[in-house]
This record gives C-alpha cells, structure tokens and sequence, in this order.
C-alpha cells in the first residue's frame, strides 16, 4: 500500500494511526451439500426470474430509472450503464458489465478515505481525498448471475436494472418515496435495522457515469468512516509579534478497510442537475475492533 504524507504549512501534524475494520462477509450462505468452491459463474436454485421489461424509447430517462435500485425477494439489484457507441448491441453488453461491477463492489470492495480539516484565526479550509479499489476480474463471471429486468435505450447510452442472484443478510426495511427533487434522505439519512447507511453528494461530473460513481465514492466513504476511523486534533499556539498568541487546530480523519455488501439502493438527481445523491447501505454485523 502506498503511504501518502501530507505536509500543512504552519500548521504541526502528528502522526496519525489508521484503524482497519470491515463488514461481515455477504457471500453466498453456506449450507448442507454446498459447495464451499463453487465457481461465481454458477446460479443458485432459487424462485423464477423475472421477465425483462423494454422500456420503449423517450418514454423514461436514466435519471428516473436509477431512482429504485432496492432489493427484489431480498436479492440486490444494480443499475448498470453504458455511453452512446455506434454498436447498441456492443452498448448493452457494457452496460451490463457496468452492473456487474457494482455486483463485485458488493461482493468484496477496499477503500481509504482520509479528510483534512485546518482552523486559524482567517478561515478554515479543507482536503479529502478518497480511494477504492474491486475486483474487475470477476466481471465476466459475475455477467452470467445477473438477471436483466429493465432496460433502456436513448440518444444518450443504455441502461439496464439487473437482479444479482445473492441473497442478503437480513431485509433493507426502508421504502422509497418517489417524485422529482431533492430526496429526504439527503438531508435526515433514514435508519435501517441491520445495516449502516450513507448518503453520498457530489457535483455533476462530465457524463452520467461519471456523475453517479463519484457520488456512490461519497456514500462509500460516509459508510467506511463509521466503520473505521481514527481522528487526532492538534491545536496549537503560536505566539506572533504585536498580534498576540494565535490557535490553530488540524483535524485528521482516516479510515481504510474491506467492506462487503457496500449496496446502492437509490440515486438521484438534483431538480437543476448539478448535483447526484446516492443512497448505499451495509450490513452491520459482526464488526472487528
């Protein structure tokens, strides 16, 4: 893992300990007669799939479909998407591996976020920073466990809802309100039994994909932060000619782990579109300290 040092002028920063902690394991339920190495590629019997919807062209919009991505018979469910291509064939295929990356964030997903807070007597400022990391490589496997039920067309890409044949931990006892707007868990993050949440906020970025994984990095680091953190506050004097004696204080949070089960049960856009929200949860069991 590559250190990273920050270096504030004028202001001292001791030296700070990360904490690792991660959310239990939301892999397949082990059970008689299972097979502890079955292959990701292989499905588990379970009830019927259901059968794909094609939304017909400029009759919705991406915005309206990623708003409800909750579970379906407590299985997740993603949002997958893909840019315009002169190959719509090629586009949907993208799309759904778009899908089955969120599949493999919530398989297993690493992340470290750190966020840097400096007060003086002018002003505060600050630095954050995020970074995480999944598993690309199961994407093709992962492709074969996925179960298209929506899809959609427009001048601008495709966009699929797909069932992922995992079953969670426990049920997202939560019911989304649907309308335009800003949505309520935005401002007051709604609490769910069994699970930590985290509302993530990010500024319009040049395309949709890019716009809705920078605000699922936010809710990332909002979960990772209440499952690991390690926070040291340093105030300093400094005494300054004819000014008198001075407080500055830095505060530095970072947190870094593997979570599992990291799930994005809603997106949303603001009203003017120059914001997305994101809405994940986690399942909160079994935390080491």
């Amino acid at each position: 893992m590559k250190k990273v040092t920050i270096i504030v002028s004028a202001i001292s920063i001791l030296s700070f300990v990360f904490l690792f902690s991660s959310c239990v394991s939301t892999g397949p339920a082990s059970g008689p007669g299972k097979d502890q190495g079955k292959d990701a590629s292989a499905k588990p019997a379970g009830p019927a799939p259901r059968e794909k919807t094609v939304i017909p062209p400029d009759s919705s919009s991406p915005e309206a479909i990623m708003q409800n991505t909750m579970p379906y018979q407590n299985k997740p469910v993603f949002f997958g998407i893909a840019t315009r291509l002169r190959d719509r064939e090629e586009e949907q295929k993208l799309a759904l591996e778009y899908a089955a990356g969120q599949a493999s964030k919530f398989l297993r997903l690493w992340g470290k976020a750190d966020f840097l807070k400096q007060k003086t007597n002018t002003g505060v400022g600050y630095l954050q920073s995020v970074e995480t990391n999944f598993d690309e490589s199961l994407i093709p496997s992962l492709v074969e466990r996925l179960n298209v039920v929506t899809e959609y067309q427009d001048n601008r890409g495709t966009y699929v809802v797909a069932e992922f044949d995992e079953t969670l931990p426990a049920p997202v006892n939560y019911s989304l309100k649907a309308g335009s707007g800003t949505p309520e868990w935005v401002n007051v993050p709604p609490t769910i039994p069994g699970y930590l949440v985290g509302v993530g906020v990010a500024q319009a970025k040049r395309t949709l994909a890019d716009s809705i994984t920078s605000a699922d990095e936010k809710a990332f680091e909002e979960i990772i932060k209440q499952i690991a953190i390690e926070i040291k506050l340093l105030d300093e004097y400094q005494s300054v000619d004819r000014v008198g004696t001075s407080m500055d204080s830095t505060s530095l949070e970072t947190a870094q782990g593997e979570i599992k089960g990291f799930y994005v049960v809603s997106r949303m856009v603001s009203p003017d579109g120059r914001y997305y929200y994101s809405l994940a949860v986690c399942p909160q069991q079994n935390f080491t300290d």
